[in-house]
C-alpha cells in the first residue's frame, strides 16, 4: 500500500498525489504521464481529480480531515468494503497531516 510508504517515511510526501474522489495515493510522476487513470476508481486526469498530496493536506487541516472521517462514517448504502477502505485512507491522510503539520 503506498500510504504505508509515507506513514513509515521511507519517502517524502513532495512527490505524491491524492485523488480526491477516493483517497487513493500516487508518486505526482505517474499521474503527469499521459492518459493516466486512478488505479482504485478509474477517474482520469482530465477530470481534475488529482492534486498534490502536500497541497491537499495544507487544505485538509486535521479537523476538516476528521469532520470528513465522520461525515464518511455516517453515508448508508455504500459497499461495506469501499466504506472500510476510504475510512482506512482517511485516517492515513489524518495522520500524515498531524505529522506533515508537526502536531
Amino acid at each position: 500500500m503506498s500510504y504505508e510508504i509515507l506513514l513509515e517515511g521511507r519517502e517524502s510526501i513532495e512527490g505524491w498525489s491524492v485523488c480526491t474522489v477516493c483517497l487513493n495515493v500516487d508518486r505526482t510522476a505517474s499521474v503527469t504521464a499521459r492518459k493516466w487513470r486512478c488505479t482504485d476508481c478509474g477517474i482520469d486526469a482530465s477530470n481534475d481529480s488529482q492534486r498534490l498530496l502536500r497541497v491537499y493536506l495544507v487544505d485538509n487541516p486535521p479537523a476538516t480531515l476528521e469532520s470528513n472521517l465522520r461525515q464518511w462514517g455516517a453515508v448508508k448504502g455504500v459497499r461495506p468494503a469501499y466504506k472500510m477502505l476510504k475510512s482506512a485512507r482517511y485516517k492515513c491522510l489524518l495522520s500524515l497531516s498531524k505529522k506533515h503539520n508537526g502536531r
